[in-house]
């Protein structure tokens, strides 16, 4: 009896963490992680915690400039706008192995953003799932309007 609990216990811990090393490659389920990691990162960037938004971002920020640079660039380039009051997806879009980027899924997203001194932008995020499964943030950019 005891050996029928251990192996059953056994087999439910295998199958749980099997479960929790699948990721999915169903465009519309990693449209939707796409869009969790982007806001996630974005509420970072909002909270000014730059430190922290570059430490959680893509290779593809960290390459392009060090912690304290990145840091230096956002308070810059948000520090005008002032506070975000709203953020919605305007549009998304899923991308497997796209032209003129490396391989790899992609999600882009357009955000319509208001903020304290500037009542519509649009933020484009771009984010890449990485080999560990994880999305993080490739592309960053806002443009008031």
């Amino acid at each position: 009896m005891m050996t029928i609990r251990y192996g059953l216990v056994a087999l439910s811990m295998l199958i749980v963490v099997m479960m929790a090393g699948c990721t999915s490659s169903n465009p519309e389920d990693a449209t939707k992680d796409g869009v969790a990691a982007a806001t996630s990162w974005l509420e970072l960037i909002d909270a000014g915690k730059y430190d922290d938004a570059w430490a959680a971002a893509a290779d593809e920020i960290k390459g392009v400039a060090p912690k304290e640079a990145f840091a230096k660039m956002m308070a810059q380039t948000r520090a005008p706008l002032g506070k975000e009051v709203s953020r919605s997806v305007k549009d998304k879009g899923y991308a497997k192995d796209p032209q003129n980027a490396p391989p790899g899924e992609y999600v882009q997203i357009h955000f319509d953003t208001s903020f304290e001194n500037s009542k519509a932008a649009t933020e484009l995020v771009i984010v890449k799932k990485q080999p560990d499964g994880v999305w993080r943030v490739g592309q960053y950019s806002v443009n008031p309007e």
